[in-house]
């Protein structure tokens, strides 16, 4: 801008001066230009770092905040109900077939899970043999994990099968540590096995001399802590979800329980 001055008052010419003044003009609008793109800028970033602050902060709903004790709440209705209605099916009914209760219930689970889909409640892939190779050991170990515990169901009360299951707890997370690696904290180690000496003193009232019974708990309890610590390896394969999970476990596991029915 100097030179252009000096060169316009040499040239002393009335177009120059006002071509200097023009391009002086220009170049000022040009900073004042940049100077309110950087303020602009920097303000729509501080309106975007305060929006994500203030979403980082919001407090959750209701929903959100009761979501883990719903999903325990709910779990532990259930198991307590399919307890208890096996129960009733053998005790009170004389039903003594547990291979075909298990295959029924397997039935009504693909059954539900494929109305789900097609309503849109749910979503799992459909059926591939390719996933399927990778989930027929998990079939294997669910179809023996329903089969004992229906049969030990039959010969043990329902105290003492409760209680003898909180031992499945203890199994997992030994199992854990020898397939996984995976090691428990001195607290979570010390509650589980508070919790399982509470259920078998609460049950030791109820103990029967029924062996066969007892054994095929203990089973139970080895054949389910597999499944579990194998679940999480599968999961992690095929990256089906809980669904998938469940509905090739039911698919693949009615060959093999129509064999022994």
């Amino acid at each position: 801008v100097g030179w252009s001055v000096v060169v316009v008052v040499l040239g002393d010419g009335r177009g120059g001066v006002n071509a200097c003044f023009a391009n002086m003009s220009q170049h000022k609008a040009e900073q004042a230009n940049s100077v309110a793109v950087s303020i602009g800028t920097a303000t729509s970033k501080d309106v975007g770092d305060k929006a994500r602050a203030a979403d980082a902060v919001s407090p959750p709903t209701t929903l959100q905040r009761y979501k883990g004790l719903a999903a325990a709440v709910s779990y532990g209705t259930v198991s307590v109900c399919i307890i208890f209605v096996n129960k009733a099916l053998f005790a009170w009914y004389d039903f003594h077939f547990p291979n075909t209760l298990t295959l029924g219930q397997m039935m009504v689970s693909i059954l539900g899970l494929t109305i789900a889909k097609n309503a849109g409640v749910i979503d799992f892939p459909d059926f591939s043999f390719d996933i399927a190779k990778k989930v027929f050991p998990l079939a294997l170990s669910f179809v023996l994990m329903v089969v004992t515990g229906l049969a030990a169901l039959v010969s043990v009360n329902v105290p003492m099968y409760s209680a003898l299951r909180r031992l499945a707890t203890l199994v997992v997370m030994v199992m854990q540590f020898i397939m996984l690696g995976k090691r428990v904290t001195f607290a979570e180690g010390a509650s589980t096995f508070v919790m399982t000496f509470g259920a078998v003193v609460a049950g030791i009232g109820d103990l029967t001399s029924d062996l066969q019974g007892y054994i095929l708990v203990f089973l139970n309890c080895i054949v389910t802590a597999s499944y579990l610590v194998y679940i999480a390896k599968v999961s992690k394969e095929t990256g089906l979800s809980t669904f998938g999970l469940m509905f090739y476990n039911n698919l693949l596991s009615i060959p093999c329980v129509v064999a022994i029915v």
